[in-house]
Formats: C-alpha cells, structure tokens, sequence
C-alpha cells in the first residue's frame, strides 16, 4: 500500500487519473437526470459509448463494467439517484454520525468495535465501488448490530 501511494510507477498514476475520470463521468452522468438520477444499477448504460464499446468488446466484461462504476459512494449516488437520493444519503450519514458519536462515549467495548467497524466500512466506499453484494450486507448488517446493541 505504501509503494502505491509514492507513484513510482506509471500504473500508480493511471489509477488515480482514471478514479479522476470515473468521478467526472459521473458527475456528468448525473446532471442528464440531476433531480431523480438516472436509475439504481443504470449507471453503465449512460457511460460514453466509447466506454460502452469498450466494456462490450473486452474478453473481461464482467470484470470491467464494475471496474468503470465510480469509486466513490457520493458520485455514484448522485449519478444513480440524483440530488434528492444524494441530499437523503448525506442526511442518512449526517444521522448516522450524530448516533455513533453518541454510542461511541458507551463503555461498551462491543459497541465501539460494530461503530469502528461500520465507518471504517464507510471509509472503504469513498475509495472503492459499493454495488457488490458483500459491501451491502456488512454495511446493513454492522448498523443492525448497531442498533440492537444501543437499545440493548
């Protein structure tokens, strides 16, 4: 992780140039439907058709059409639902701290390992696509956790 972060290498820089590109096409993305988005799990189909033909023609195309969704929860939100979803996300999240911050003052080692665990959780969708079934489940699954363990 360290060698990545110093760009020593060309492929470094490509990586972060094209989350660059990713966040771009999906702001622009989600300005041709700005209030509503284009649709949950649509975003592929309003890449440029470059990407598009690119995606279509490539021997990895499972690989690649989540490898161009944007590696940012925000941006793929706002693309996908527009700013009503994305102004709900933020409020969502903006609850979520105020909660946690609250529980994290417990002296209950188990709830402040579920709120570490749910953040850190967070954190990973800033950098990396959050569609896949896995990051679903532990995201509702931890803020469960969360909220059986405060009400406990």
């Amino acid at each position: 992780t360290v060698d990545r972060l110093l760009l020593e290498n060309r492929e470094d820089i490509e990586t972060i140039n094209s989350r660059f590109e990713q966040y771009r096409e999906a702001i622009l993305i989600g300005f041709t439907h700005p209030v509503i988005g284009v649709g949950m799990g649509n975003y592929n189909f309003y890449l440029r058709e470059t990407e598009q033909n690119f995606i279509a023609n490539d021997a990895n195309r499972a690989i690649r059409w989540d490898a161009r969704l944007p590696h940012n929860i925000f941006f793929l939100t706002f693309s996908e639902s527009g700013f009503i979803g994305l102004l709900s996300f933020c409020t969502l999240i903006t609850y979520l701290i105020k909660i946690d911050l609250h529980l994290f003052t417990s002296q209950v080692l188990i709830k402040k390992s579920l709120i570490i665990s749910f953040w850190t959780l967070t954190i990973y969708s800033l950098l990396n696509p959050t569609v896949n079934l896995t990051y679903n489940i532990l995201f509702f699954s931890l803020r469960s956790c969360i909220h059986r363990s405060s009400t406990a």
